[in-house]
Formats: structure tokens, C-alpha cells, sequence
């Protein structure tokens, strides 16, 4: 009995650290799958703009031409908020991460802007996702948030025209709304020279 005892604890400890080899092994897989994927993510999201600004160039030979003007077009920046998703709706954790991500998304797509130097940077509206639905503190403090996140350089004009996110459309169109971008960002519905371009938002 003793003998049978002995060999079934050994038995035991056998499958005991065959389960923990493998448990072990299924760990390392797991961690390495995670970093691989994180370094995967971690190069798309560093890289992208990089990698862009190597295609994106504007033509040799035409700083000296009247007839051309260097113009940025960023179309619906949309600044993330407590509107953007259900799960992020109230001051929290949540809310702080998806700020953050877009915030860091949209800062390195205004790096590209300032490293091309245009002459103009033309934002095609919808500059906060929830805009239109802003008490006016709210959207005071939103404004702040654009400009430290969407800065550019002195030389670069910046003109806005004005979304449905920003002050309505039709139906919804909010005076209130169009009052407060217009001391913001300028008119929101406007005629403007940009050297050779007219732009009629």
C-alpha cells in the first residue's frame, strides 16, 4: 500500500507539472502575441503620419508663381466629447482615454500640416463632435481644446467654415450656436481669397 500510495503521489506530481508547463507556455504565448500586437498598433499609430508626409509634397518649382497657393483642407476634425459614445458620456476614466486618444491623433495630423508650411489651412466644418449641443462654458472650453490641439504656425491662415456639428442645418440650425462660432472662428457661412482660390463656404 505503501508502494501504490507513493507511485499515485507521483502520478500526481507528474500531471501537476504537466499542467503547469503548460499554463507557463500558454502565458508566454499570450505575452508575446500581446506585445507583438502592441508593437504592431504602436507602429501604425506613430508611423502613419510619417510615412504620409514622405507621399505628400506639393509641386517643384511654383513658390515664385502667383497663380499658386499652398492650401491644407481638414475635413471634419470632429473633436471627440461626451457626446461621441454612450460608454464615455459623463466625466470619468472613459471619457479621459477617448480625449486623449483623439486629441493625440489629431495633434500629430496638425504636425503634418505645420511641416508642409501652406499658406492657408482650410477646415471644412464640424470642428466638435458635439458642437451644437455645447452649453456656452462648455463650448468656451471646447474652443481652447481645438486651438491647443490644432495649432498652426503664425504664418498659416486658417479659415473655418462652419458644419452641421458646429451650429445646425435646416431644421436644427441653432442662432445661438452660429452667434458663438462666429466670435470663436469667424462666420460660419462666409466668401474668402486665398491668393488665386476663392473659397465660398
Amino acid at each position: 500500500r505503501v508502494r501504490n500510495c507513493s507511485a499515485h503521489a507521483g502520478g500526481a506530481k507528474s500531471e501537476g507539472a504537466a499542467d503547469c508547463r503548460i499554463v507557463y507556455l500558454s502565458i508566454m504565448f499570450s505575452c508575446r502575441l500581446f506585445f507583438r500586437i502592441a508593437a504592431i498598433v504602436m507602429l501604425l499609430e506613430l508611423g502613419t503620419f510619417p510615412f504620409a508626409r514622405l507621399f505628400c509634397s506639393w509641386p517643384a518649382g511654383q513658390s515664385n508663381n502667383p497663380r499658386f497657393t499652398k492650401i491644407a483642407v481638414i475635413a471634419d476634425p470632429q473633436l471627440t466629447d461626451r457626446t461621441s459614445y454612450k460608454f464615455a458620456s459623463s466625466e470619468g476614466p472613459a471619457l479621459w482615454g477617448v480625449r486623449f486618444l483623439c486629441d493625440a491623433y489629431l495633434a500629430r495630423a496638425a504636425q503634418l500640416i505645420r511641416s508642409l508650411s501652406p499658406a492657408a489651412a482650410l477646415f471644412l466644418g464640424d470642428l466638435m463632435d458635439g458642437g451644437v449641443t455645447y452649453p456656452d462654458e462648455e463650448f468656451a472650453r471646447e474652443v481652447v481644446r481645438f486651438r491647443r490641439v490644432m495649432w498652426l504656425r503664425r504664418e498659416t491662415r486658417a479659415v473655418y467654415i462652419a458644419g452641421n456639428h458646429d451650429m445646425g442645418v435646416g431644421w436644427s440650425l441653432c442662432a445661438r450656436c452660429a452667434e458663438r462660432f462666429g466670435a470663436a472662428f469667424g462666420p460660419g457661412n462666409h466668401v474668402t481669397s486665398l491668393g488665386n482660390v476663392t473659397v465660398v463656404g
